[in-house]
């Protein structure tokens, strides 16, 4: 056997022997890894859930749009009626934290069984930006679904 190889032997046989470097090696990362991502993911839902309750403000930027998503916003969500600039600023100046825009003749497209474009401006940059933009998001998936469901019933 080589020194090299002896010595590794040795080295080995005297970090198995030590206590405390068994408990360094083994049982400290099996209670405290564990213990870090519980915490970590206990933080995470807290901030999650505080922010589902918070009070967001939605730019509404034509008729169009306000139509689409309806007279009642979800839950603590306020549809604001802006024009595209002005909720642009609000954007930037973090006084609304998305903006939905339809252009003219949306509804009416999707009347005449077209489709129809919605914009919803928003800003990953802000966790209030990006709960806004799904709050409106799922409200305009929800009226899609509902525009869906006439067309296969009005085709049957």
């Amino acid at each position: 056997m080589s020194a090299i190889g002896t010595l590794f032997k040795k080295e080995l046989t005297d970090s198995l022997r030590d206590r405390r470097t068994l408990l360094m090696m083994i049982l400290l990362p099996m209670l405290l890894y564990p213990g870090m991502l519980t915490l970590i993911g206990t933080i995470m839902a807290a901030g999650k859930e505080r922010l589902a309750r918070e009070e967001l403000v939605v730019a509404v930027t034509s008729d169009d749009a306000a139509r689409l998503l309806g007279d009642t916003p979800p839950a603590h969500t306020t549809w604001a009626r802006l024009d595209r600039a002005a909720a642009e600023a609000a954007l930037r100046e973090r006084k609304g934290w998305a903006a939905v825009d339809a252009p003219p003749g949306a509804l009416a497209a999707l009347a005449a069984g077209h489709q129809a474009t919605v914009t919803v401006l928003y800003t990953k940059r802000f966790d209030r930006s990006i709960e806004a933009h799904d709050r409106a998001k799922r409200v305009l998936q929800a009226a899609g679904v509902e525009v869906l469901n006439q067309k296969l019933t009005n085709t049957n």
